[in-house]
Formats: structure tokens, C-alpha cells, sequence
């Protein structure tokens, strides 16, 4: 708890609904039901446009975020999917876009800690949530993180 909270919720220059973002499209990208709709619920509340969020899983290139969100997307999909063949010109790409290297460093915390759990989350067999479960639990990670009861 205590990591994500790091990775998600510290102040940066990389806000923390586009992270709750990150965590929703990694999950999208690796087919994990549970942290797709926990962590694009949360999104939606903090960048206050479901649409947006959905729109952007579903369809990166259409949806109507703006052109340096989409970018830092397609560097989270290639770590995702071929991290292998992340080279320095991927992250220049993304410097290009507009985006600074503790953007970037978050936005890779962020994308290697849910290909985490989207995997331990599948394996272990981690039941589905009602969309509403899931609304409610993404309206309290937006509002009070994820340390329970703990003092931040």
C-alpha cells in the first residue's frame, strides 16, 4: 500500500489522476478485468471524465485525450507489451511530447508495479466486483489513497 501510494499519490509533475490512468491502461493492456474498472473508476474521479478514460482504453488514438497523454500511453503500452525493445529513442519520443524525466520515471513505476499486480491479481484468482463496488472503491482511492488507516 505504502508503494502504490509512493508511486500513485506523491506530488509530481505527472498528475494523479493521469496515473490512475497509467494503472487502468496497463491493466486494459494485460486483459485484468479487476484493476481496469478499480483503477479507470478512480481515474474518473480524479480527471472527472469517464468518457475520457474509457475512451482512451478502448481506443488510444480516437479517444480525445491530447497528443503528449497519448504518447506517454503508447511508452506504457510498449513496456507493457515488448519491454524488451524499450530503447532511448522511445523515451526521447516521450521527452519530445512534452513530458520530464520524473514524468516518465512515474509513469514506468507505475506501469511495472500493475504489470505486477494485474498478474498476481489473475493468478491468485481474485474475484469480480459490481461496476458499482468498483465506482465506490475508485471514489475512495480518489478521495484517500490507499494507505487504510495509516498516516500518510
Amino acid at each position: 500500500a505504502q508503494f502504490t501510494e509512493g508511486a500513485i499519490r506523491t506530488p509530481a509533475s505527472i498528475g494523479t489522476g493521469m496515473r490512475e490512468l497509467i494503472a487502468a491502461f496497463t491493466s486494459y493492456q494485460n486483459q485484468c478485468r479487476f484493476c481496469t474498472q478499480a483503477h479507470a473508476a478512480a481515474a474518473s474521479e480524479l480527471l472527472g471524465d469517464e468518457e475520457l478514460v474509457w475512451g482512451a482504453l478502448r481506443d488510444l488514438e480516437s479517444s480525445k485525450l491530447g497528443a503528449p497523454e497519448k504518447a506517454l500511453l503508447r511508452f506504457v503500452a510498449k513496456v507493457t507489451n515488448a519491454a524488451a525493445g524499450v530503447s532511448a529513442a522511445d523515451v526521447e519520443t516521450v521527452r519530445a511530447a512534452g513530458w520530464n524525466d520524473e514524468a516518465i520515471y512515474y509513469a514506468i513505476t507505475v506501469c511495472a508495479l500493475f504489470n505486477f499486480y494485474n498478474r498476481w491479481i489473475s493468478a491468485t484468482g481474485v474475484p469480480e466486483m459490481s461496476a458499482e463496488a468498483h465506482r465506490l472503491q475508485g471514489q475512495k482511492l480518489a478521495g484517500h489513497g490507499y494507505l487504510r488507516g495509516e498516516k500518510k
